[in-house]
């Protein structure tokens, strides 16, 4: 534990240490058995990376990138695992929020009653709704 995780996940390092790893998940992935997936596949495959959910001391949650990496001997023997947790929950808000502001302009663009046209930045046509095979485009004079 350094000063950091303490900092974002509450506990102090005479807290967490000798505790089981699964302090850190969910009710629900523990009982999906997770904490030891994500284990076994970082001691078969040398590192295991995932996000999701992830609880801090006070019972809130917040959203982990994770990487967990086996730590082996000279000799190949497993000897742990190191993990490192970022929260990322405020990354994960705005890719959520983006996704949503993204699905509502397309309901937008597929319903409305006029033709929407979104052009990139070489004027090229990118998006035409599907309203527009109601009317006919006239191209202009040459």
């Amino acid at each position: 534990m350094n000063v950091g995780a303490e900092r974002s996940k509450g506990y102090t390092p005479e807290e967490i240490v000798g505790s089981h790893h699964s302090i850190f998940f969910t009710r629900e992935d523990i009982e999906a058995g997770v904490p030891d997936k994500e284990l076994k596949t970082a001691a078969a495959d040398g590192s295991f990376e995932d996000e999701g959910w992830r609880v801090r001391k006070d019972g809130s949650r917040f959203w982990a990138n994770v990487v967990t990496t086996a730590v082996r001997d000279n000799d190949g023997v497993l000897r742990g695992f190191s993990k490192v947790i970022r929260d990322i929950t405020d990354r994960k808000k705005a890719e959520d929020a983006l996704r949503e502001s993204e699905e509502r302009y397309r309901i937008i663009a597929e319903t409305a009653s006029d033709v929407i046209i979104t052009i990139d930045e070489q004027s090229i046509i990118q998006f035409v709704n599907p309203l527009q095979k109601r009317y006919s485009v006239i191209s202009p004079a040459s």
